[in-house]
């Protein structure tokens, strides 16, 4: 699913064939990320995405849940280190 399949306050056009808000689906899959290594050279890549219903994406995964998502794949980096 994305984002865009769902109607949105500034739409312009409505869309006919919304999905259920409910329905459980993978979102933002598309997302990569790199992060460089603070001792050594490496550099790590990762890929991000949410499964949630639409409903409860924006309270799931809003900024706060992005500086945790930081701050947990840091640690990962310097465990690795």
């Amino acid at each position: 699913m994305d984002v865009s399949d769902f109607n949105d306050e500034g739409d312009i056009e409505i869309k006919p064939n919304e999905p259920s808000r409910d329905q459980l689906g993978v979102f933002y899959w598309g997302r990569t990320g790199n992060t460089k290594s603070s001792v050594h050279d490496l550099k790590y890549s990762y890929q991000e995405f949410y499964v949630s219903t639409y409903s409860d994406l924006y309270q799931k995964y809003g900024p706060e849940f992005d500086m945790d998502f930081n701050l947990v794949r840091d640690k990962k980096i310097q465990q690795c280190e």
